[in-house]
């Protein structure tokens, strides 16, 4: 008895949690709602469309205008399954899908509600679309122009089936059930889609709780079994939040629990098993290792760049020893290779660096003859030769160059040089296609023209 008794307040306070987040959930969306019921009834176009003349439509583009902050709304709330603004005057109503008159339109079952009560706030209820489906949550808001001028009102739909995402259970198939009830104690919201406009009064099950009463959570008997009924009730809307679920199903849920650490209990031994022979191999390995490097220095070579990751104990000093001689030729010609290619890279930037300048100002001095002597074109052309000169030489990322540039990167150092001393040298070009793919060193061409 102790041990139910922890059970079902463990239950209960859970009940209660889950209850109140639900509450503030399903409380927010109805704030958004009555939001974009507000933005609608002051919006110029929809006022415009309520206060016209009796008998006429509306405009194509005022239509269109106000369609499309309908489509915004439903877009971003995806919970909301329609909208729509009914003017009385014109017995005239607009959806996103377009406009019709009242009598033509399907989905009525709200309008009575809306006409016969057109003096009293906005409201809620719970109803059918089209008599046949999707559950709806329906918010009526009845429009004035003055206290006694009725013009219409904004209707929003809201899906229940997608409100019902918004609702957190306390355990997943649960059979908990969650109503939700207005201020006139009918059932808006049920996940029995049966109990769904009936007075909460009438049902069976219900009628004998006091929820103005109720503090926390309260046992319920029903058919010889234990239900724990929770309630929050809600400020804002004064509607009362009320979740039942059977204490069987908790039972269900505690007995899996159970059997799930029992199993967690196995396979951690098991595990624990299998780490140990792991452990033992682990161990082994590298001192195995230190025997085959004494006996058989080749296998070095084997060994990954970065060195054999070794436990940190005593065989770690043996190993790294070890490994520190047979390592170190081969480190040392790495470095030296290393090297050579730097010295190399060096020497070849050196000469780029002398090789550039050089050419570089006289080539400028040339321009700038041809500048003062009125050959603009020639000038235009030398910049343009000049440009492409240095794009093929100045890159940094690569010290080599295709055959193919390179040939390229000489033929325009000839036209260079055939401006400025009037075409006295004689360029031909004979190399076989299958070579230009090959790569050589950038400016191997240009000191040998330049000499010939």
């Amino acid at each position: 008895d102790e041990m139910r008794g922890i059970i079902t307040d463990e239950v209960g306070n859970m009940s209660i949690n889950a209850l109140e987040k639900t509450k503030e959930r399903v409380d927010a969306v109805m704030d958004e709602v009555v939001s974009i019921s507000a933005h609608l009834s002051i919006d110029s176009d929809v006022r415009r469309l309520l206060v016209s003349d009796t008998g006429e439509s509306p405009g194509h583009m005022q239509a269109v205008a106000i369609k499309q902050k309908m489509e915004m709304y439903t877009d971003v709330f995806d919970y909301i399954d329609s909208i729509y603004i009914y003017s009385h005057k014109n017995k005239y109503i607009l959806t996103i899908e377009g406009g019709e008159r009242i009598e033509e339109f399907q989905d009525l079952n709200w309008l009575n509600n809306l006409t016969e009560r057109e003096y009293e706030p906005a409201r809620m209820i719970s109803r059918v679309k089209n008599d046949r489906y999707p559950n709806l949550i329906t918010y009526i808001q009845p429009l004035r122009l003055t206290q006694m001028q009725f013009l219409g009102g904004i209707i929003i739909n809201i899906d229940m089936e997608k409100l019902k995402s918004l609702i957190i259970p306390n355990i997943q198939d649960s059979r908990e059930n969650l109503l939700i009830v207005d201020d006139r104690d009918y059932i808006l919201f049920s996940y029995d889609w049966a109990d769904l406009r009936k007075k909460l009064s009438k049902e069976e099950f219900y009628k004998d709780i006091d929820f103005e009463s109720m503090q926390g959570y309260q046992i319920v008997k029903n058919k010889g079994e234990d239900y724990i009924v929770a309630v929050a009730m809600s400020e804002r809307l004064s509607w009362k939040y009320i979740s039942s679920v059977p204490l069987g199903a908790y039972d269900r849920y505690h007995d899996g629990i159970r059997i799930f650490f029992v199993v967690l209990c196995v396979c951690c031994v098991f595990l624990s098993v299998i780490a140990a022979f792991g452990i033992s191999l682990y161990t082994y390995k590298p001192v195995k290792h230190i025997l085959d490097l004494v006996k058989n220095p080749e296998l070095y070579h084997a060994l990954p760049e970065d060195g054999q990751k070794l436990k940190n104990d005593e065989t770690q000093e043996i190993a790294l020893n070890i490994i520190r001689n047979l390592y170190s030729n081969r480190q040392m010609k790495q470095k030296l290779q290393q090297y050579a290619n730097v010295i190399d890279k060096a020497q070849l930037t050196a000469l780029q660096a002398q090789i550039s300048p050089h050419f570089l100002y006289n080539t400028l001095d040339m321009i700038n003859w041809l500048s003062q002597t009125g050959q603009s074109e020639k000038v235009t052309e030398a910049v343009q030769i000049l440009s492409r000169f240095y794009k093929l030489t100045l890159s940094r990322r690569e010290l080599m160059n295709s055959i193919e540039k390179e040939l390229e990167h000489v033929s325009l150092y000839v036209r260079l040089q055939n401006m400025r001393y009037d075409n006295c040298v004689a360029f031909v070009v004979d190399v076989p296609e299958e070579l230009c793919e090959y790569t050589i060193p950038k400016l191997t061409f240009q000191p040998i023209v330049e000499n010939a």
